[in-house]
């Protein structure tokens, strides 16, 4: 499973690979899935070990580890398939929202609806609690509706990618704010109520809403150096990283060696 998720995951940021075409969902998941693999092969090894000494019978795993099969891996009870066809729904729930508006509905409409379902009727929210690898696992922020600001952004990109909007986004300080694809970017800053889609959106993502990133209107963006799907992955193992070092016990010294291998195979392109 160690060795299939890492294949799988390479395949996914193969730098001949159009950027474009790379799911950040479904290469979140697959580093999930192998840091679960680690720790239950671990916590296995152990179990069979304490029965062996014991002169037992050693109980049979609970995966087939010399399988390899991802599909039969679980995370949380739900393999890779049915935690990315939870992104559709979310999908499908916004589309219900933009039923009453017409046909071709405009970019700030569907933005609306976006709003609307993730973070009002969903809840998502920001976690408040710094540096819990739960917050950067894709699956259980999509089971908890609480999230680092990355796992965020990314949620929110593959459900726009689904609507067929595209969103870009670029790190700005210590923030990594997010926009949709667009020519008339004066639009993202009108108010609505009081406050504009561009601040409400990445008042939900930053860190520090007070920062530099309040701080960007619609003339700051050509200046502004987008970040590719790669980018954002090699930001969110990052994160990821600090988390899980931060936890005692958590994993081990040579649990975390992983993330600067697949890291170099990002950064080749």
């Amino acid at each position: 499973v160690l060795k299939n998720a890492r294949k799988k995951f390479c395949d996914e940021v193969y730098f001949r690979v159009e950027d474009r075409n790379v799911s950040l969902a479904k290469a979140m998941l697959l580093i999930a899935v192998e840091d679960e693999a680690f720790i239950s092969f671990n916590q296995d090894m152990d179990a069979r070990s304490v029965l062996n000494e014991r002169r037992e019978i050693p109980s049979s795993s609970k995966f087939d580890y010399e399988s390899g099969s991802l599909d039969a891996f679980l995370l949380d009870g739900k393999n890779i398939t049915t935690w990315l066809s939870k992104l559709d729904v979310i999908t499908r729930q916004v589309e219900v929202e933009l039923i009453p508006k017409e046909i071709r509905c405009h970019l700030a409409e569907v933005l609306e609806a976006m709003n609307f379902v993730l973070f009002d009727l969903r809840g998502f929210t920001r976690s408040s609690v710094l540096k819990d690898p739960k917050q950067s696992y894709l699956h259980t922020v999509l089971s908890s509706a609480s999230g680092s600001a990355i796992m965020l952004s990314i949620i929110y990109i593959e459900v726009c990618r689904r609507l067929g909007v595209t969103i870009v986004g670029a790190g700005v300080g210590e923030d990594f704010l997010i926009w949709p694809q667009t020519d008339n970017t004066e639009e993202l800053f009108k108010l609505s109520e009081g406050e504009s889609w561009f601040a409400r959106v990445n008042g939900n993502c930053v860190k520090h809403p007070g920062s530099m990133a309040s701080d960007l209107n619609s003339g700051s963006f050509p200046s502004v150096e987008l970040g590719s799907n790669r980018d954002i992955i090699a930001i969110a193992l990052a994160n990821l990283k600090v988390s899980l070092s931060t936890q005692t016990g958590f994993c081990s010294t040579e649990h975390l060696k992983w993330d600067d291998s697949i890291t170099s195979e990002i950064m080749i392109s």
